[in-house]
């Protein structure tokens, strides 16, 4: 029986390299198939990206022409924008410098209707100051004839015309007291029609 077992393991041997190698050709022709089937795939990948490299190229070509015709009309409607911008401004301003010019004249209406009327009122006040100023000057002047009248008929010329004398010194100073005139050895006595010398009877050493 041993014999027998022993004389089998060879041939178990031989069978199991037979079956490696059918096992290696096999590997071997399904990594030569997978090779053509990979050199196949990156041919059709190659020519897939390809087109595609061109259906990009072509959509790129499209998309900058579109974005080219897109940017003029959008350049020409912000031109027409800005030019209606623009004319809008100087519409604006126009209209806001009449409005300004309208309130200037206003304005100016008004202040001169106001300093019309303050002049007219200036010179009513004027011509009021100067009605009481004439008053006031009449009046006064009228004051001044009246204390200038009773001043002269105090003084000694209205004093002899109503019949009286007025005895004075010998500087021909006027003599208001008898203390006075008792200093005095000479006296004037003056009239309306002229002055008389008399003698002080009285006067101190007066016929001694």
């Amino acid at each position: 029986m041993r014999g027998s077992c022993f004389v089998g393991v060879p041939k178990a041997i031989a069978d199991l390299e037979r079956i490696r190698t059918q096992v290696a050709r096999l590997l071997t022709h399904r990594e030569t198939a997978l090779s053509v089937q990979r050199g196949r795939l990156d041919e059709q990948v190659a020519r897939i990206l390809e087109g595609a490299g061109r259906e990009v190229a072509g959509w790129d070509r499209e998309i900058r022409a579109s974005a080219s015709h897109h940017i003029r009309a959008a350049e020409h409607a912000l031109g027409f924008a800005a030019d209606r911008m623009i004319d809008a401004a100087k519409g604006a301003i126009c209209d806001g410098e009449l409005g300004l010019q309208r309130s200037r004249d206003a304005l100016v209406h008004r202040s001169q209707l106001r300093l019309g009327a303050m002049d007219a009122e200036v010179e009513r006040h004027s011509q009021a100051v100067a009605h009481r100023a004439r008053a006031m000057h009449k009046d006064a002047r009228a004051q001044v004839e009246s204390l200038a009248r009773a001043i002269i008929g105090m003084g000694p010329q209205s004093t002899l015309r109503r019949g009286y004398a007025v005895a004075r010194d010998a500087d021909g100073g006027a003599i208001g007291s008898k203390a006075e005139a008792s200093k005095h050895e000479g006296l004037s006595i003056q009239f309306r029609d002229g002055a008389l010398a008399v003698s002080n009877r009285e006067y101190p050493g007066e016929g001694r």
